[in-house]
């Protein structure tokens, strides 16, 4: 029996002693006590990991992790065991309470390094891209913006994507998990994984595109020239999605096409992030 197998039996404990006590049973009470403290015992290292992918500071990490495992007893009675295991709700709810947490502070989730080796075996320390980028030698000011346009980015996936479709594209992107991992994270298909993070991707990117805030006219138009300088033809906008961009552009606020050509406009956003020149911009969406 594995961790997450040890776990979910925990719940299931949890989640009997919590009836029984609810039911007034004599001695309940205290056997629910030791069986949530056996439940965050179990938790905390694999939290924990969970939290430090996105968190820098370990004292913020800490902080974090109390309010997750408070949170977490407290909700227990709302997990439904026959809908997804509990490892995929546990993170879920982790995920978002760190994106809570950090903007209730007014700073964007902030990644530390994503390293996917398993606790036994050996890992080499690495640099993750927040490390490098932005370069220390920026402004604060430019520093400040960077990081507010991260923050922007992160609200636009969530307001773009249902839930299963931001946990996708967040573990992906964001947490570096590989697609056969979220996959199993999940209880799905590897295809299904691939084919909603196809589809995340574009939504995000056209929200982005969308959004004055995160892109100003200038960056998408130098983003454009450059996407069509090209050395690889598949970089190049076609005819009709570069018309749809200069629509986009043409109207304030800036306003996606109508549902018949979503898909092409969604397109064609996605090929000119390659180009912005916001080099955190590349860390959301490698190629």
């Amino acid at each position: 029996m594995d961790d997450w197998e040890a776990i979910q039996e925990l719940v299931k404990q949890v989640q009997n002693h919590q009836q029984w006590t609810d039911l007034g049973l004599d001695g309940a009470a205290e056997r629910l006590e030791q069986a949530q403290d056996s439940l965050c015992r179990q938790l905390r290292p694999m939290l924990h990991k969970i939290i430090r992918r996105m968190v820098r500071s370990a004292d913020d990490a800490e902080d974090i992790l109390q309010e997750v495992l408070i949170l977490v007893m407290r909700k227990l009675g709302n997990y439904d065991p026959n809908r997804a295991p509990f490892r995929y709700w546990v993170e879920r709810v982790t995920i978002h309470e760190v994106h809570q947490h950090l903007r209730s502070q007014c700073r964007c989730r902030e990644i530390l390094e994503t390293d996917l080796l398993d606790f036994l075996e050996d890992n080499e320390e690495q640099v993750s891209p927040i490390e490098r980028e932005p370069s220390p030698d920026l402004a604060p000011d430019a520093v400040a913006d960077r990081r507010e346009r991260l923050h922007q980015i992160l609200a636009c996936a969530r307001d773009s994507l249902d839930e299963d479709a931001y946990t996708v594209w967040h573990e992906y992107l964001i947490n570096g998990t590989t697609q056969e991992d979220i996959a199993l994270l999940m209880s799905r298909r590897v295809d299904w994984v691939r084919q909603t993070l196809h589809r995340a991707r574009l939504k995000v990117a056209a929200a982005i595109v969308s959004h004055p805030a995160i892109l100003n006219d200038e960056e998408i138009r130098t983003a454009i020239k450059r996407c069509q300088m090209s050395e690889n033809p598949d970089d190049w906008l076609t005819e009709g999605e570069l018309e749809l961009l200069n629509q986009s552009l043409a109207t304030h606020p800036r306003q996606s096409p109508g549902w018949r050509h979503t898909n092409l406009f969604r397109q064609a956003c996605l090929k000119i992030l390659k180009w912005v020149e916001i080099s955190l911009l590349i860390l959301y969406f490698p190629w």
